[in-house]
């Protein structure tokens, strides 16, 4: 993955889930990358599962901060459906 900014995540179709890493929570949800964008910059850094948004974010669930944030390819790409340079 070649992006590592709000926006080149944006841009390149990415979405961001996050996870609760409770052990009783297990709850999941799908990152609002603009309002993340809004609040952080779009020039704020993805770092992939320790990306912590400025330690902003929270399970609206149980409110606990033990979160694991991931990227997810754009719809299609896992499918070998957005061909690139090496052909996929």
């Amino acid at each position: 993955m070649n992006a590592n900014t709000l926006a080149s995540l944006k841009a390149g179709g990415y979405r961001l889930v996050a996870y609760c890493n409770e052990r009783h929570c297990g709850h999941a949800a799908e990152l609002d990358l603009d309002v993340l964008i809004a609040a952080l910059g779009a020039g704020a850094r993805y770092k992939g599962p320790r990306f912590r948004a400025g330690g902003h974010l929270k399970c609206s669930k149980c409110g606990s901060a033990d979160v694991t944030v991931t990227h997810h390819a754009p719809s299609g790409y896992e499918k070998g459906q957005v061909g690139d340079k090496w052909g996929v």
